[in-house]
């Protein structure tokens, strides 16, 4: 993505519409990093009569995931490794992370994945970026709408394999210090406000589970930003590894007829 086209934040425009929208990736994390652009959002949000997040966060805005993320009945973890691995797993989580496989015999690696991703991000702010997004709209009076519903969130992480959350468990088990890195650079990563290459790291992370967990939910996101849009002016807030490649909803809306132009975040 060219230079000039680095930016989390897009005017969306069409002939048919009176009022720009506007597209912001976000971040699910309270990284101070990942709030260095909110002033510059806010200033587009109150030029919009509502906030579209990826869904009703007024629902539940921190999904309880250990509702959706439980292994079938007469399954456990330990049924995925054999003696000894489960055994030195368990070491190696307990060591560097504090966390305790065995409380968490019933539920999927994805649960455990993610309990530990929160553990390593830093905790400056009380709440995650997309939430104190969704507040601060509440607090202006706009309207705050759902792009995607929770349920159908939830239903995406219950199809992601068994086989593939446990790779991805024996992987970090494998060398906690590559995860933990990685986890750490994600704030930074997004404070360079490149979606090209948050999209390009999304894609890496995601592997085999590109269609499922990005290009299908892309085009049903464009589909739904388009009709919201129509409506009012609206600032669609969406993971910001959303945004780029060719099945990205920049992309998505431009072949729908809008035209999206990079506003620079400052």
């Amino acid at each position: 993505m060219k230079q000039k086209k680095k930016s989390l934040l897009w005017q969306i425009e069409h002939p048919a519409v009176d009022r720009p929208s506007f597209l912001f990736g976000t971040m699910h994390v309270r990284d101070q990093q990942a709030f260095s652009y909110l002033q510059t959002v806010y200033a587009h949000l109150q030029q919009c009569d509502a906030l579209a997040a990826e869904y009703d966060l007024s629902r539940q805005a921190t999904p309880d995931l250990s509702a959706v993320l439980r292994l079938p009945p007469g399954q456990s973890l330990a049924d995925f490794f054999s003696p000894a691995q489960y055994q030195k797993l368990q070491r190696i989580l307990l060591k560097s992370f504090q966390i305790d496989i065995r409380f968490f015999q019933h539920f999927t690696p994805l649960l455990l994945i993610n309990l530990i991703t929160e553990q390593l991000l830093q905790q400056d702010h009380p709440q995650a970026l997309d939430l104190q997004l969704w507040q601060s709209a509440g607090e202006m009076g706009k309207d705050r709408l759902g792009i995607e519903t929770l349920e159908e969130q939830m239903a995406v992480l219950q199809q992601i394999p068994l086989g593939h959350q446990v790779k991805l468990l024996r992987s970090l088990g494998r060398n906690v210090s590559r995860f933990r890195q990685s986890v750490r650079q994600s704030p930074a990563l997004y404070s360079d406000a490149d979606p090209q290459q948050l999209y390009r790291s999304v894609r890496r992370s995601t592997h085999g589970l590109r269609h499922l967990l990005l290009f299908r939910r892309n085009h049903i996101m464009a589909e739904r930003i388009e009709a919201l849009i129509r409506q009012q002016p609206t600032l669609c807030a969406i993971g910001a590894g959303h945004l780029a490649g060719k099945e990205g909803v920049i992309r998505l809306l431009k072949l729908r007829g809008f035209k999206l132009r990079p506003i620079p975040l400052v």
